[in-house]
């Protein structure tokens, strides 16, 4: 699915991609300049999704978007010497956990880009 907006290019971003399956409760984004890169993946069981109302020109419509509290959202960065050399993991990291692993991050879908919506 397209983003509603576009992701701009600059000399200090010169690569971005995103993915999202909202079927399955993902998102996937990767940015990177030319000796940095950032991945972010956010996943929640689409069964966790709940309904809430959003603000439109003409009021709020309930469920129109859904959200859930459940999502795991995992991180890593990466950089090299070099533009043609291969990237080194510097740093990976799971967010949205609570100190026994339980996964409550916040991920949410809105209008035509919820799977219970349609817009």
């Amino acid at each position: 699915m397209q983003l509603p907006f576009p992701l701009r290019h600059s000399p200090t971003a010169v690569a971005a991609q995103t993915q999202t399956c909202i079927s399955r409760g993902e998102v996937e984004m990767r940015v990177s300049t030319w000796l940095r890169k950032l991945h972010v993946r956010i996943s929640a069981d689409p069964s966790t999704f709940v309904g809430i109302a959003a603000p439109l020109k003409d009021g709020h419509a309930l469920d129109f978007a859904h959200e859930s509290f459940r999502a795991k959202v995992e991180v890593e960065t990466f950089r090299r010497r070099w533009p043609w050399a291969k990237w080194e993991r510097v740093e990976e990291a799971v967010l949205g956990q609570t100190a026994d692993g339980t996964e409550c991050g916040a991920l949410e879908f809105g209008g035509a880009f919820s799977h219970e919506v349609d817009a």
